[in-house]
């Protein structure tokens, strides 16, 4: 079973979230850069199903939790 933690390190780790530390911090979607898209695009390619349906059940996840 795969925590947030790691999840949001997977995220950071392809340079899709960015995590900031101070009062105001947290981890925060990276902006969209022409080079990003291509390369998240190429990512998406090589998954397999069953990692896309893992990463919405990350996504649910997260999202259930900022409610």
């Amino acid at each position: 079973m795969v925590t947030a933690r790691e999840g949001l390190g997977a995220l950071r780790g392809a340079e899709l979230v960015e995590t900031r530390r101070s009062r105001e911090g947290g981890s925060f979607v990276r902006a969209a850069e022409t080079t990003h898209t291509s390369l998240l695009h190429a990512r998406l390619q090589r998954l397999a199903n069953v990692e896309i349906s893992d990463l919405a059940v990350y996504f649910a996840t997260i999202a259930a939790g900022c409610v």
